[in-house]
């Protein structure tokens, strides 16, 4: 687990929120998409989430997004 995790925010209207924490509602992933390229940003490290199957999914859902 993370004692405070970081919570972000998009800084543009290219970015969107696409993760959020369950119990405070704060934004825990942002998309960009410049055009010419692509970031995703966590406010956490990925190697917290305990479960294979949702790091699975999460990393699924961002190649596809780099796609």
């Amino acid at each position: 687990s993370v004692d405070s995790p970081d919570g972000i925010i998009p800084a543009t209207k290219t970015s969107k929120s696409i993760l959020r924490y369950s119990d405070s509602g704060v934004t825990a992933g942002v998309i960009y998409d410049a055009g010419d390229y692509k970031c995703v940003s966590l406010g956490f490290p990925i190697e917290t989430i305990e479960e294979k199957s949702t790091i699975d999914t999460l990393f699924e859902c961002v190649f596809k997004y780099f796609e």
